[in-house]
């Protein structure tokens, strides 16, 4: 059922709604935008006035136990700051009566359980909201309900719940095991189930730290989940028990050692291909705030090149201090983790291909295909195959040095003269025999495309005054050559974008074959300063396939000043195209 209420998340502050506003939608506009009710706290209810419009893309649906959760917030950032930590949110909108929380008290981080589930204020009429509290019971270190009443009020609202104990084990919890000599060990179970040859539910836990006879995720041969070396354990669910670590000391006298951010979603293992997120899924799942990889310090250029669902900065933080920049991230990837062979197999295997050549080679805005076709005419590069597919560096050095102020996107690369395969005339569509440099930037002959030539069109051809100085390269072709048999076109269709600007990476990435079917990634997008974390974001952007549509001419002549940010980004910033 779709969600008639929501928060707003960003946006400029208008008449109305503001971020972290609460509000209810009231009707949908053709343009992407909602007309909404705006939620207000009075001292005894919470009224609905009229809001305004706000765009959809700037809100986040909630349930209306989860707008009642948030209401009783009066603070419209810490509103959106517990909406950033969406797995502790969603442990508090599942409590219940005796569950075990820690809750912010003027005496510090305080245990306590939860007693009930109190309704905050008067529901006057059918449009009013109750806002939701919990009424908590602080207890001691061993669970014992205390005996001295606080003297503040016993309501507490979601956002002074900062931790929320787990009463029951389950894929993400996190644990302790204490072996048999003593020794607790630490960490998060990532699989549970029953055992070949057993019969009570088993535990495979992911360790903190290396122990020696532990596993990567594998026992007895079968994979259960994936993990570093020796970090690995299988024991009964029985001998796992929450983690103390992050309630309170075993001596029940300091301060509770809390660790706010929870771990991550269990990764599910699967031997078999798992295939895309369909396209008509794939806005739902994808954009967002806290969507894609969360950046951390200078880590976009591997964000940027690898984005997911989610991914917490701490999931990826060993990765990104092992890689330095995207064409290192990719060899890493494709050679080390997917044991790929080179995607080129040119006189040597690459997995990039670098566009080298000189400026004056070409024109001032160029597209990709002039740039590709160029470089590796010049290079006399050639494919021995069709690639699966292929990554074009521009020719830039990072963010310091860029050839060309901008570069046209081409959506579709025709590789067919790249091939060592037979080839057609230019001119007349026979076997070509010849092909030639210099005619590739000739302004009578369009430019910027490769030239081959039969034997004939090749003499006529050089024949005129202009071209007589040029060195036209006779081809190797096969004896058994069809003269005039048509050579099939070999083309690849651009699916992702990475882009470079004052040393920041982000990404333009086609989720579907539609020719709208774009998003644009950002890894810091957004920065919780109060809590000093990223905040990565997706948001759609089926504008960029209208753009790239548009004739090339056209895109040559855009005034970069009157071009939309993102199309901007586009043309100016392209470093590698996919």
């Amino acid at each position: 059922m779709k969600s008639n209420y929501f928060i707003v998340i960003r946006g400029k502050t208008r008449k109305g709604f503001s971020r972290g506003c609460i509000g209810r939608v009231e009707t949908e506009l053709p343009n992407g935008e909602v007309m909404g009710l705006l939620y207000c706290s009075g001292s005894n209810a919470v009224t609905p006035k009229s809001g305004g419009v706000v765009r959809r893309e700037d809100t986040y649906p909630l349930t209306c136990h989860q707008a009642q959760l948030l209401l009783f917030i009066s603070s419209a950032s810490k509103r959106l700051e517990l909406l950033c930590n969406p797995q502790l949110f969603s442990a508090i909108c599942d409590l219940s009566p005796n569950d075990l929380v820690v809750v912010r008290h003027k005496k510090g981080h305080m245990p306590g359980l939860v007693k009930n589930l109190m309704q905050i204020g008067r529901k006057e009429n059918k449009d009013n909201l109750y806002m939701l509290g919990f009424e908590v019971e602080f207890v001691d270190s061993d669970h014992n309900l205390s005996s001295k009443k606080p003297t503040s009020s016993p309501l507490f609202s979601a956002a002074d719940i900062i931790q929320v104990v787990p009463s029951y084990l389950e894929v993400g919890s996190m644990v302790e095991v204490v072996s048999s000599t003593g020794i607790t060990v630490y960490g998060v179970i990532r699989w549970m189930g029953v055992l070949p040859g057993k019969t009570e539910k088993w535990a495979g836990i992911e360790l903190d730290y290396d122990v020696n006879g532990c596993s990567d995720g594998k026992r007895e041969g079968l994979r259960y989940f994936t993990c570093k070396g020796n970090r690995a354990l299988f024991v009964p669910v029985t001998k796992c028990s929450p983690d103390g670590r992050f309630v309170y000391s075993s001596t029940g006298r300091e301060t509770p050692k809390l660790r706010i951010e929870m771990p991550p979603p269990p990764y599910e293992e699967s031997e078999d291909n798992v295939s895309p997120i369909p396209e008509s899924e794939a806005l739902s799942l994808l954009v967002g705030r806290m969507k894609g990889i969360q950046g951390h310090i200078n880590s976009c250029y591997l964000d940027a090149t690898l984005f997911q669902g989610f991914v917490p900065a701490e999931s990826v933080m060993d990765f990104r201090k092992q890689l330095g920049d995207p064409e290192e991230f990719i060899t890493v990837l494709f050679q080390k983790v997917l044991s790929l062979e080179p995607l080129l197999k040119l006189s040597h295997g690459a997995y990039t291909l670098q566009i080298l050549l000189e400026k004056d080679q070409m024109e001032q805005v160029p597209t990709v295909q002039q740039l590709l076709d160029t470089s590796c005419m010049s290079g006399e590069l050639k494919f021995e195959d069709v690639p699966s597919f292929l990554i074009v560096q521009m020719p830039r050095f990072g963010n310091a040095y860029k050839m060309f102020p901008h570069i046209i996107p081409s959506t579709e690369l025709d590789i067919t003269d790249l091939l060592y395969n037979p080839r057609e005339c230019f001119i007349c569509g026979h076997l070509a025999q010849y092909e030639c440099l210099q005619c590739l930037s000739d302004r009578k002959l369009q430019p910027g495309r490769i030239k081959q030539y039969c034997s004939t069109c090749n003499t006529q051809v050089h024949s005129h005054h202009t071209r007589q100085s040029h060195s036209p390269k006779a081809l190797e072709v096969s004896l058994n050559a069809a003269s005039v048999a048509p050579v099939p076109r070999h083309t690849m269709q651009l699916f992702a974008v990475l882009c470079i600007h004052t040393s920041h990476y982000v990404s333009f990435v086609k989720y579907g074959s539609d020719p709208h079917a774009w998003l644009f990634f950002d890894s810091m997008a957004d920065r919780d300063d109060h809590n000093g974390y990223n905040i990565p974001e997706i948001q759609a952007c089926p504008e960029v396939g209208d753009f790239l549509h548009l004739p090339v001419e056209e895109l040559t002549r855009s005034s970069l000043s009157q071009v939309p940010e993102l199309m901007r980004r586009l043309l100016c910033d392209s470093y590698m195209f996919l």
